[in-house]
């Protein structure tokens, strides 16, 4: 159905409708409305007939739910290769969380006593660079 509007929801539109204009102005706005869609499912169903003409033969099958990115995506590449990369998104998921963790014992750990950087953040950034992090601008 038109914008996913239930029977229910619609009756109920239509009560709303009815209270707030009075039931005397309820049938020439249905009027309207109606006339209104049917002027625009006419215009987009136009729209999507000379799109396909001017795309010509090769395209006449073209449905416009197939120029969505996720079902583009979904139909050029093979199963097997999008199996491969969420394998690929999860493996750098994992190394992120590992990194975020690293990053928040840093930032716990701190500068030793005496402004002394700890040996565990030498070891996994090295002296220097600790070192730079550790000086504020």
């Amino acid at each position: 159905m038109l914008l996913d509007i239930g029977m229910g929801e619609l009756f109920v539109l239509a009560v709303i409708a009815a209270v707030v204009l009075g039931p005397e102005k309820v049938p020439p706005l249905a009027r309207k409305l109606a006339r209104v869609l049917g002027f625009l499912r006419k215009v987009a169903n136009d729209t999507t007939d000379q799109i396909k003409t001017e795309l010509g033969e090769e395209f006449a099958d073209l449905k416009v739910s197939d120029l969505h990115p996720k079902n583009l995506v979904q139909t050029i590449l093979p199963d097997g290769l999008t199996s491969d990369m969420r394998s690929e998104m999860e493996a750098l998921r994992s190394e992120v969380a590992a990194l975020r963790s690293q990053t928040a014992s840093l930032q716990l750990a701190g500068p030793g006593p005496g402004g002394q950087v700890s040996e565990s953040r030498e070891g996994l950034l090295g002296g220097a660079l600790v070192e730079d992090l550790d000086r504020k601008p």
